[in-house]
């Protein structure tokens, strides 16, 4: 079965959930609208019978760890304050998107909870990490005991029974998550809790932590809209946001008031300014941005519009993991090699960052890079040109004349809409979140 858009995803959500009371559905919201978007697509049952059992046994491995952690925190933490952040990297465990905010933080004084985005990975840097506590593996501990051995499935796998069961399972998943979250704050004598704004987790942790009298202080990782609505079930007491749009944004989305209090801080990358103070003028390159959610069917007029383009070089930047595809070398294109984002709009010298939904698009602003977003019907990305964040391309033949204009230095192709003031992002700034961070108690170094 198709996939629905996002808008009639959201609708049909929404529509579920008017009057849900339930707070372990509530918390699972973010999972329960992916299964509605997606319709229960994926992956085929064996597959997931097999994952299942590896992350079962990954979980059981970081439970065991995380049960270890707990003790030594309980022994050596007092006035305890925590630090969620996502395990992305199996060399370091550091999330690139927590890092600023991390540098800023006593490790002494910091208990560290993880959602692992890649369990074998996290298993596998383990040694790198000084008391680690993964509250997903603990609650898949608790759920052998709950149920036989095996019924223990991955999300996935229960999307076999419909919708209606699947909510059951998710609300039960939503409210053991809790508990058990719970369990591990009153355990530590957790008195503080900052974390980043993921939507797989914010809801959980922030019940769990105001059931507890906790102070939960959130950042943001990426940029939110509409469809993220595990943010829209709990709010963080207090909100570290980008810039001044987003502040407004939060504030939209929950209906004009944002229960918590919001600060502007910058962008969270504790590597942006570095490279934003090495950027050089631009040249005749445009930084493309592969993405997840469109094909590549979708965006290949583009780029063989550009690729006929003289005097202009067209870099593809592909998503960490993703295999080019052949027509890109046939087109001309060269592939990114670059680290980062940041490095590869600072080493091309990209004058224009094209793509269709991309945080990226936004913290080109940082490095004078003009973002263009391309018309592609997926409906995610929609509020970066209706809220004139970035400049909007209907067909190749706009793109062209966009990118045409630049070459030649006109003005009035560079603005083809007048961006918002609010688009623009300062670089992160440490000394205003340390004195967030003081006054909320937590140690700094």
């Amino acid at each position: 079965m198709a996939s629905l858009s996002y808008d009639e995803a959201l609708e049909r959500f929404q529509s579920l959930m008017v009057g849900c009371t339930n707070h372990g559905i509530r918390v699972r919201s973010h999972q329960i609208f992916h299964l509605i978007r997606t319709n229960g697509s994926g992956a085929t049952a064996s597959w997931v019978r097999l994952k299942s059992v590896s992350a079962f046994l990954a979980h059981m491995v970081l439970a065991l760890v995380s049960m270890v952690s707990l003790i030594r925190l309980r022994l050596s933490c007092h006035d305890c304050s925590g630090h969620f952040q996502v395990d992305l990297l199996a060399t370091t465990g550091i999330d690139y998107r927590s890092a600023a905010i991390d540098n800023l933080l006593a490790p002494s004084r910091t208990a560290v909870f993880f959602h692992s985005g890649n369990l074998w990975g996290s298993v596998k840097s383990l040694r790198r990490k000084e008391a680690p506590v993964y509250i997903e593996s603990l609650v898949a501990l608790v759920l052998v005991f709950l149920r036989p051995l095996h019924r223990f499935q991955a999300s996935s796998l229960a999307r076999k029974s419909g919708l209606p069961e699947f909510m059951h399972r998710e609300g039960l998943q939503g409210a053991l998550s809790v508990a058990v979250a719970e369990q591990v704050f009153r355990y530590v004598r957790l008195r503080r809790l900052l974390m980043i704004d993921d939507l797989r987790n914010v809801a959980v942790l922030c019940l769990a932590a105001r059931r507890q009298g906790i102070r939960t202080v959130g950042y943001m990782h990426g940029k939110f809209n509409r469809f993220h609505v595990g943010l829209l079930v709990e709010p963080f007491d207090y909100y570290l946001v980008w810039n001044g749009y987003f502040a407004g944004k939060i504030q939209e989305l929950w209906g004009g008031q944002y229960p918590g209090q919001i600060g502007i801080v910058g962008l969270i990358r504790a590597d942006a300014a570095g490279w934003a103070a090495k950027r050089l003028p631009p040249r005749p390159c445009v930084l493309w941005l592969d993405e997840d959610l469109i094909s590549f069917s979708q965006v290949a007029p583009y780029l063989k519009a550009m690729a006929v383009a003289q005097d202009l070089s067209v870099i593809v930047r592909l998503k960490p993991g993703r295999r080019p595809e052949a027509a890109l070398m046939e087109m001309g294109c060269q592939l990114d090699t670059a680290t980062s984002f940041y490095e590869s709009v600072v080493t091309h010298r990209a004058m224009a960052v094209v793509g269709s939904h991309s945080t990226a698009l936004l913290e080109a602003h940082l490095f004078g890079a003009v973002p263009v977003s391309i018309r592609t019907g997926l409906g995610y990305g929609e509020e970066l040109v209706a809220d004139r964040l970035v400049h909007a391309c209907d067909s190749p033949d706009e793109l062209l004349g966009l990118l045409n204009g630049l070459l030649d230095g006109h003005p009035e192709h560079k603005e083809q809409v007048q961006l918002s003031p609010l688009a623009q992002l300062a670089p992160f700034n440490p000394g205003f979140v340390s004195s967030i961070l003081a006054q909320e108690g937590f140690s700094l170094v």
